[in-house]
């Protein structure tokens, strides 16, 4: 998030070359015109509308300059320095409910777009695919074009998910057409790159490559670290490839770069155990998958909802089990009894050696919160009575969201240090406890 930025671009003369007019860049039109819309609903007092930097949504997330949350994630947001899938996910769901009883619009439109792809890695496309369906019947209905493009890349990506490759396709190939005709090359970068990872599953690499090229070449360039993450994402996917295809080699000089980019992800660190293991180097393998355990266990931990963390780990098991497995062969049994334990605890264990960050709380959402769960809880006590299994079930759901949102609101972040060395000092704490 940050200031709002202007376009470079003059559209070309014809004939005499007029005095250079800075045209009003899209970023202030998609912004003026969602806070108009949202004034108009009577909303402005319970949302608010959170506007990105160009540079983000342009290179990074294909997605709406303008986010619509509740207050009281917008405060969390802003104290915390930064929105996260977490805090998307809790607060967009509020806001489409908000919205929901007005109909078609823009903000639906696009609020609906912006919870399926904050969410995505935390529900099943059975949750997030009707989202992006309904945002696209939205945008049918109000004759907003110009935004089907981002909205055919989202229903792409869902698609590519559930491994319906070839209905992805076709979704990209959609999107291709509208984001070339709208002149939005960030939108044929995310065509392109996606693309790439399904011709990968589908076992034609060195089309993927091709692809890859593709999406590096259109990409926008803005000097900003939103294109540095974005190109690391297109260098990871070509790690992938080349090692899919044993050219290991020029797989690890990507997986540098990429480490150069970002020393903080975890993946990189996979990687280069897998490729360590598959030559032998059973030791430097282990030290590796360590250190991508151990930062895969930070950024667990820094989610605030159990409901998150807990899908988060679960969605990561491959490479604790890569992990245990090294050890083993190793023969180190206290590396895989404290991977055991981080497993078992998704990072939990990890409280003791990080430090506690209080937080102050809001406690009017809090408040509202609560009130909340009791009436909740009395619609539970009637479902139970009547034997109604649907409204249980619903009630169920209601009531994991509800206790997110209050430990988002709530909880205290916790952050570790990484290390194999504190993978040692994690199992010799274990073995102590243990009579």
């Amino acid at each position: 998030m940050g200031a709002r930025r202007r376009n470079d671009v003059i559209p070309p003369a014809v004939g005499p070359t007029p005095p250079p007019v800075e045209p009003e860049d899209e970023l202030s039109v998609e912004s003026k015109e969602m806070e108009q819309e949202l004034e108009r609903l009577g909303l402005d007092e319970d949302l608010a509308a959170l506007i990105l930097e160009e540079a983000y949504t342009k290179v990074v997330n294909p997605g709406s300059h303008v986010l619509l949350l509740p207050i009281s994630v917008v405060l969390r947001v802003l104290k915390d320095g930064g929105a996260d899938e977490e805090a998307l996910s809790l607060g967009l769901r509020q806001a489409v409910e908000k919205l929901r009883p007005h109909g078609s619009t823009i903000l639906m439109g696009e609020s609906l777009l912006s919870l399926a792809r904050a969410t995505r890695g935390y529900e099943d496309s059975e949750v997030t695919l009707p989202l992006v369906l309904e945002a696209i019947k939205v945008f049918h209905e109000i004759k907003a074009d110009k935004r089907m493009g981002r909205a055919y890349l989202d229903l792409g990506i869902i698609l590519k998910d559930d491994e319906r490759f070839y209905d992805a396709l076709r979704a990209f190939e959609l999107a291709s057409e509208i984001c070339g005709s709208q002149n939005d090359p960030g939108g044929l970068a995310v065509s392109y790159y996606f693309r790439a990872i399904i011709c990968r599953a589908l076992r034609q690499e060195f089309e993927a490559l091709q692809l890859l090229n593709e999406a590096e070449d259109t990409l926008p360039t803005t000097a900003t670290h939103a294109e540095d993450r974005w190109k690391k994402r297109i260098l990871a996917e070509r790690a992938f490839n080349r090692l899919t295809l044993g050219r290991d080699d020029e797989a690890l000089g990507d997986i540098k770069k990429w480490l150069d980019v970002d020393a903080e992800d975890f993946y990189p660190y996979y990687c280069l155990g897998n490729i360590y293991e598959r030559r032998g180097d059973d030791r430097r393998a282990l030290e590796d998958y360590c250190k991508a355990v151990f930062k895969l266990s930070q950024w667990v931990l820094g989610i605030r909802t159990d409901r998150f963390r807990r899908v988060r780990r679960t969605r990561s098991d491959f490479i604790i089990r890569q992990s245990l497995r090294a050890s083993l062969t190793t023969r180190r049994p206290d590396i895989a009894l404290a991977l055991l334990e981080l497993a078992n605890t998704g990072s939990m264990s990890l409280r003791a050696i990080g430090d506690v960050a209080e937080q102050q709380q809001d406690m009017e959402a809090l408040s509202q919160l609560n009130a909340q769960m009791g009436d909740l809880s009395r619609i539970a006590v009637q479902a139970v009575a009547d034997h109604d299994d649907t409204a249980i079930r619903e009630c169920q759901a209601q009531a994991d969201w509800l206790v997110a949102e209050r430990e988002f609101l709530s909880d205290n972040a916790v952050t570790a240090p990484a290390g194999i060395g504190d993978m040692e000092v994690l199992s010799a704490r274990i073995r102590s406890a243990v009579p």
